[in-house]
């Protein structure tokens, strides 16, 4: 298949931000955030799988916000924005700006105009594109490309909404404390609140460009939280740096190659109604062919479809005697290893091999499966796993949204609590739905009915 370089590129970048999305995933409950940042290494990517089909390659060009499916859907059904914005220069610098160790070499001849493309907002996901246009002078310091591995970020953003809410910060102790101060806000650094969130983030290059002594740059910023977003009609972007990074060769951080830009920039957006105005619709349910399943919670959203369920009298299985002392010895390992490669890691033991197979499969009562091509999905999960169905035969899988509300956890002894987002929206939900759940290899069915605006189904 011939393919021009930049297309390669692309389709290795995003094949590596899914898996490392996947990876990173856990119970969105218990996250302690700040940060988790996604680094493609696309240079170092290769396909193993001989052959791309040209359907797998559609998909990965087409989820441009690495959100997963269902904020995809959500997108090509109009739930984005794309303000209508020039390129902002960078307003006086002011002289007090800190500076800290990672910023690297300072670049004081480069100037730096920004604007946002586009951008969507929901509970969980505050994902921003944002341009940037630099002097093409950069590329005596650094190569920005995709194919590079360079990294680049806002390291002192903080946002606000119109009622004083920190949306998202990453920044320093002293550049928060002083710019709460300026602002009269009366938070303590990571002291997280309802007003003050806890966040994440995932950003990666779309493009870079040269083009009449200019480079351009798409940089792609997806923030989340683990409790929900307020409801903002107005945001304001203020930051003063722009940090350009590329790994270094050693992979040691001390190595890295680093380049900071600093500027003052200001931006302010408009939320459309549309974000700020969000709900979810209800399910309750209708029949359930397994009675150890009590269903908590069944909504639809314009960006995904949440379920929980209570699994009674789901025995939380011992992990054999015989696979502590290979697992504990191995340094860094836990308990927790999803790759048959993982496993032979430990030993090259078969009867270790299976007997850890079959702890796995007893320890995860509950399969899903997600939207990516078989040779890219975890080998142990990958098989017709659990989905949401629409009266119209359509079937929704997990999503990868690396912000998905989501728990795969034993409460106690004998009950599992398996909570999971799918890529379905309200775009796709009908009044009735099937949630078909893949536990311990069986296949069970759960049917769910709309709970109207008057509580009647």
């Amino acid at each position: 298949m011939d393919m021009n370089d930049d297309l390669l590129n692309r389709i290795k970048f995003k094949i590596a931000m899914l898996e490392i999305n996947k990876e990173e995933q856990s119970d969105i409950k218990k996250l302690h955030f700040n940060k988790k940042p996604v680094i493609a290494a696309c240079a170092l990517l290769t396909l193993s799988t001989g052959v791309v089909f040209a359907k797998d390659i559609e998909k990965f060009i087409k989820n441009t916000f690495g959100l997963g499916a269902g904020i995809d859907i959500a997108v090509e059904n109009g739930y984005i924005e794309n303000p209508e914005m020039d390129y902002l220069p960078s307003e006086e610098i002011e002289e007090n700006i800190s500076q800290i160790d990672d910023d690297g070499t300072i670049l004081d001849n480069i100037n730096s105009e920004i604007k946002i493309d586009d951008f969507l907002m929901d509970d969980y996901n505050l994902s921003v594109d944002f341009s940037i246009k630099m002097d093409d002078t950069i590329s005596d310091y650094i190569e920005v490309s995709i194919a590079n591995n360079v990294r680049v970020t806002f390291p002192d953003l903080i946002i606000t909404d119109e009622n004083n809410n920190i949306i998202y910060t990453d920044c320093d102790e002293n550049r928060f404390n002083e710019f709460c101060n300026e602002h009269n806000l009366n938070y303590k650094y990571h002291e997280f609140n309802e007003h003050y969130m806890n966040n994440g983030l995932n950003n990666y290059l779309n493009y870079a460009n040269s083009f009449e002594g200019k480079c351009t740059i798409s940089n792609k910023y997806n923030m989340y939280t683990a409790t929900e977003f307020p409801k903002s009609k107005k945001l304001r972007f203020d930051f003063n740096k722009i940090r350009i990074e590329k790994p270094s060769e050693t992979g040691r951080n001390e190595d890295r190659i680093i380049y900071t830009t600093i500027g003052n920039w200001n931006i302010e957006l408009d939320i459309p109604e549309k974000m700020y105005n969000r709900s979810s619709e209800h399910y309750k349910v209708i029949s359930c062919e397994n009675e150890n399943f009590d269903i908590y919670t069944a909504k639809v959203s314009d960006t995904g479809f949440e379920i929980g369920i209570t699994l009674n009298n789901t025995p939380r299985p011992e992990i054999p005697e015989e696979l502590l002392d290979p697992i504990i010895n191995l340094p860094g390992a836990t308990y927790n290893f999803n790759t048959k490669e993982q496993l032979k890691a430990v030993s090259e033991d078969e009867e270790l091999e299976k007997m850890y197979i079959e702890y796995k499969k007893m320890s995860t009562p509950v399969q899903v499966s997600s939207n990516l091509p078989k040779y890219l999905v975890n080998w142990l999960e990958y098989q017709d796993g659990s989905w949401v169905e629409n009266s119209n035969g359509e079937k929704f899988y997990c999503t990868l949204n690396p912000a998905r509300k989501q728990n795969r956890n034993f409460i106690n002894d004998t009950t599992f609590d398996f909570y999971e987002t799918f890529s379905m929206t309200k775009s796709d939900a009908t009044d009735k739905l099937t949630f078909v759940i893949n536990y311990y290899g069986e296949h069970y069915k759960i049917e769910l009915q709309k709970i109207k605006k008057d509580g009647k189904g």
